[in-house]
């Protein structure tokens, strides 16, 4: 059962996280409106594959910082609510910019496009932060505990979860695209709508 928890939480906070427009999502969208289903589908699974190593290095570190946090949980506590608090304030004001999908464009065959997808996800710095906010406090709940199994389980959850929301976009491209404002929007408030709940139960559970 902990493997399946840590499984189905990693690959909902990682497909949900995924959905909003940006660089990578944008660019299997162009890839699969000019190259085809292949190609974009090549892309994600190198982009999820350099994320499943990406979080699994920073859910281990979070791990190791159990000691830290039992040390100084209350102010641990107190920080995680802020960047809780302040990640929900991003979502929720920030405006997404289309990307201009013909210079994200790869030629080639499906090798070169995985390829491509391992290189632009090495440049999404952001995954990390990200990620130890979520091993952090996923750690605190005992979800998370010093087992490779269950980290490496937790860092599948986010590998699929990116894929499934690939396979979305590249399904969707083009109706995406066309309603692209009233999508990002939608998404941001969702988002910033699960931060401020995450951060409404840490906040409670200080205060009890």
């Amino acid at each position: 059962m902990n493997y399946l928890t840590a499984f189905g939480i990693a690959f909902g906070f990682s497909f949900v996280g995924m959905l909003p427009p940006g660089m990578l999502n944008m660019t299997v969208i162009g890839l699969s409106i000019k190259k085809g289903f292949k190609s974009a589908l090549f892309f994600g699974i190198g982009a999820a594959l350099v994320e499943f190593f990406q979080s699994l290095l920073v859910i281990k570190f979070a791990d190791k910082a159990q000691g830290f946090l039992d040390k100084y949980e209350l102010y641990v506590n107190w920080v995680a609510v802020i960047i809780l608090v302040a990640l929900g304030l991003s979502f929720l004001f920030s405006k997404q910019k289309k990307e201009n999908i013909q210079e994200k464009e790869v030629e080639g065959n499906a090798l070169s496009a995985m390829t491509k997808g391992i290189t632009l996800a090495f440049a999404n710095v952001l995954v990390y932060a990200f990620w130890l906010v979520q091993g952090i406090y996923w750690t605190q709940k005992g979800v998370l505990y010093d087992d490779w199994s269950i980290l490496i389980t937790f860092s599948l959850g986010i590998f699929f979860g990116s894929i499934s929301a690939y396979t979305v976009y590249i399904l969707l491209g083009e109706k995406i695209l066309s309603k692209f404002d009233s999508f990002a929007n939608n998404l941001n408030k969702i988002l910033a709508s699960i931060f401020f709940v995450l951060a409404g139960i840490q906040l409670i559970q200080i205060l009890t």
